[in-house]
C-alpha cells in the first residue's frame, strides 16, 4: 500500500508536508493533476491531487478545498513556481481547517515525477497482488491435490505470513486449526457468528458484520461456509486478522479455501459414513461369536487395531438428546489425540469404543493397565460432560431461510438437565478379539449401573458392578425366551384367561424388596389381595416365594420377558417391572 508519508520519503521528489495540515497515513491510489476551480467532479476516492494554484484568481481556497474532501480526495500537493515561491496562507488556513493533507513541491520538480512515481509504484502494487493471488491459489490447488485435507488447505491459507486459521463447525467445536489454540468458548462464539452472519455475509463481503474480537484481544474475521445439502451443521473459518486489514488476494484466497473446504468436508462425510457402516458391522461380529471371530480381526487391522493386543471395550449412554454430542467421531477423536486407535460403532442404545491399548510384557501390570483404562475413561466422560454443557445453551440449528422442520427441537423432558453426566461402563481388558464378546456385555451392563447412578462417579467398572442380567446376556435370546415361558407360561396363560394381573403384581413385589405392604401399595390395593393373587401364582408356577432359589428364577424370568420387542412379553402380556 502507497501512502502520503511514503512520497515524502523520497529525496527525488523533494516534497515537504505542511505541519497539522492532515493524516500523513492515508493510502494515494493514483496521482491527479487540475487547475479547475471546482474539481470535484473530475476527482475520484483516493486521489493525491496536484496544482500550481492557477485556479486562485477564480476560487477561493477554502471552496477549493471542500471540492476536494467532498470528492474523496487525500492530499493536495502545491507545486511552487518562480512565480509563487511560497504557499498562499489561505490554502494553508483552510487545510488546516479541514484537516487535509498539505505538501509543498519544489519548483524545480515537476508534476510528472510525481505522478511517474505514483503510477510505477501502483503498477508494482498490482504485480505484487496478482503474483500473491496466484501463490496463494496454486498453494491450495496442491493441498487440495496433494491430499493433505483440510489441514493442508488452512496451512496453505495461513501463508509465509503465518496468520492463524482455525475451522469450526456450526456447533462450535475446532475441527483443524493451524498457528492457533483457540479457546473452547470462542470457538462456540465463532459458529453463534457464523450462523447469525449468513452465507451473504461472506459472498457479498460484508466486513463490518463478520468481525469478531476474542477473549484475548485478538481481532479476527470469520468466514461462514455453507454446504449444499450438507445435513449437519454449517462451517466457519476464522481468519486471524481484521476485515478491514485484509488484502483483495487474502479475500480471494479466502473465497477459493472456502469451496475447497466445501468439497473436502463431502469427501469426509462420505468417507465417515463408509467408516461407520464398516465400524456397526464389527459389532454383529463381536456378538457373532466364534464363526464371525475370521471377519473380526481384519476389520480390527483396517481400523489400525491390533486384534491380537490388549483392547478396552468402553460402553457410553448420554441420554436422549436429538443433537447428542457423544458421537463417533468426537469419541474417535478423543482417543486420536491420545494416540489410541480405535473403532465406535452405534448400538441400539449406546456409542461402544474398541480402543487399542499399548502392550505391556508385565503380566504382573495388569491391574495397572485396569486403572489406565479408568482414567482415560474419566478423562472421556468429563470431555463429553463438557460438550453436553455447552450443547445446552445453543438452540438446535435451522439453516438460514428455513423453518425449524417439525419435531426439530426436543420434547419437553427430552433434554437432559443442566448437570447431567454421560454414564460410561468398562468392560475387563479383553487379550485379543475372542475375549471381546464377554468385554462388551460387561461394560454395557456396567453402563446400565452408571446411568442409574444419581450420586458420584458415573465411570463403573464391570469389576464395581458385576451384575445378573450379564448371565442372561451369555445366553442366547431363544434359550432366554423358552426359559421364561418355562417358569412364567402358565402366568401369563392364566392372565389372558381371566384378565387378572398376576404378573404385574409379581413384579412389583419384586421390585420392593419382597415387601407386602410397599408392594401393595404401589399396585393400590389391599396386602391380602396381594397375597392371594401371588397363592395363585404359586400354584400355577409350583415355586414358592419363601425358597431363594424359587424367587431367583421368577426374578430371572421376569427381566428375561422384558426385553421382548415393544415391552411385550410371551404371548403379547405387558411386563411391568
Amino acid at each position: 500500500m502507497l501512502r502520503i508519508r511514503d512520497l515524502l520519503g523520497r529525496p527525488s521528489l523533494g516534497l515537504e508536508a505542511v505541519a497539522g495540515t492532515g493524516d500523513l497515513d492515508a493510502e494515494v491510489r493514483w496521482a491527479h493533476v487540475t487547475e479547475l476551480p471546482e474539481p470535484e467532479a473530475y476527482v475520484r476516492q483516493g486521489e493525491l491531487v496536484l496544482t500550481n494554484g492557477l485556479w486562485l484568481p477564480q476560487a477561493e481556497p477554502a471552496a477549493f478545498v471542500r471540492s476536494l474532501v467532498t470528492a474523496g480526495a487525500i492530499g493536495l500537493v502545491f507545486g511552487l513556481r518562480t512565480a509563487r515561491t511560497e504557499i498562499p496562507p489561505a490554502l494553508v488556513a483552510a487545510c488546516r481547517t479541514a484537516r487535509f493533507p498539505l505538501l509543498r513541491l519544489p519548483v524545480e520538480v515537476p508534476f510528472v515525477a510525481v505522478t511517474h512515481f505514483v503510477a510505477t509504484a501502483q503498477a508494482d502494487r498490482r504485480q505484487r497482488q496478482l503474483l500473491d493471488a496466484l501463490r496463494r491459489s496454486d498453494a491450495l490447488t496442491n493441498a487440495m491435490s496433494a491430499g493433505r485435507g483440510a489441514l493442508g488447505v488452512l496451512a496453505a491459507l495461513s501463508g509465509p505470513e503465518g496468520v492463524p486459521v482455525a475451522l469450526v463447525d456450526g456447533w462450535g467445536a475446532v475441527v483443524r486449526q493451524v498457528r492457533w489454540e483457540l479457546p473452547a468458548a470462542d470457538a462456540r462464539r465463532v459458529a453463534e457468528r457464523a450462523s447469525s452472519d449468513g452465507a451473504a455475509t461472506a459472498r457479498t463481503r460484508d466486513r463490518s458484520t463478520s468481525s469478531i474480537k476474542l477473549s484475548d484481544g485478538t481481532e479476527a474475521t470469520v468466514f461462514p461456509i455453507r454446504e449444499q445439502g450438507a445435513g449437519g451443521p454449517d462451517h466457519a473459518v476464522l481468519y486471524g486478522r481484521r476485515p478491514d486489514r485484509i488484502q483483495q488476494a487474502e479475500w480471494d484466497a479466502l473465497e477459493q479455501a472456502a469451496r475447497l473446504l466445501t468439497v473436502e468436508l463431502a469427501h469426509e462425510r462420505a468417507l465417515s459414513a463408509l467408516e461407520m457402516r464398516f465400524a456397526g458391522e464389527v459389532l454383529d461380529m463381536i456378538l457373532g461369536g466364534p464363526r464371525r471371530a475370521e471377519e473380526l480381526a481384519p476389520r480390527l487391522r483396517s481400523f489400525g487395531i491390533d486384534p491380537e493386543g490388549p483392547l478396552a471395550v468402553l460402553s457410553l449412554l448420554t441420554g436422549p438428546l436429538e443433537h447428542a454430542t457423544a458421537t463417533p467421531t468426537t469419541v474417535t477423536r478423543f482417543f486420536l489425540a491420545r494416540g489410541l486407535p480405535s473403532v465406535v460403532p452405534s448400538g441400539d442404545r449406546d456409542l461402544v469404543a474398541i480402543v487399542g491399548l499399548r502392550k505391556n510384557d508385565d503380566e504382573d501390570d495388569e491391574d495397572d493397565d485396569e486403572d489406565d483404562v479408568r482414567a482415560l475413561a474419566e478423562a472421556l466422560a468429563e470431555a463429553l460432560a463438557e460438550d453436553l454443557a455447552a450443547a445446552l445453551e445453543r438452540p438446535p440449528r435451522v439453516r438460514q431461510g428455513e423453518r425449524p422442520a417439525k419435531g426439530q427441537r426436543p420434547a419437553k423432558g427430552e433434554r437432559p438437565a443442566k448437570g447431567e453426566r454421560p454414564a460410561i461402563g468398562i468392560g475387563r481388558i479383553a487379550h485379543g478379539h475372542q475375549e471381546l464378546r464377554r468385554g462388551l456385555l460387561q461394560a454395557r451392563e456396567a453402563a446400565k449401573t452408571a446411568w442409574r447412578r444419581q450420586h458420584g462417579s458415573r465411570v463403573v467398572s464391570f469389576t464395581d458392578a458385576g451384575s445378573y442380567r450379564l448371565a442372561l446376556d451369555l445366553l442366547d435370546a431363544g434359550t432366554r425366551q423358552d426359559f421364561a415361558e418355562a417358569v412364567l407360561g402358565p402366568v401369563l396363560a392364566y392372565d389372558r384367561a381371566h384378565g387378572s394381573e398376576l404378573l404385574r403384581s409379581l413384579s412389583a413385589f419384586l421390585d420392593s424388596g419382597l415387601a407386602w405392604g410397599a408392594a401393595a401399595a404401589s399396585l393400590h390395593v389391599h396386602v391380602n389381595t396381594l397375597r392371594k393373587r401371588l397363592a395363585r401364582l404359586q400354584q400355577l408356577t409350583g415355586r414358592e416365594l419363601g425358597r431363594t432359589e424359587d424367587v431367583v428364577d421368577l426374578f430371572l424370568a421376569v427381566q428375561a420377558l422384558g426385553e421382548y420387542p415393544n415391552g411385550k412379553g410371551i404371548g403379547g402380556v405387558p411386563v411391568e417391572s
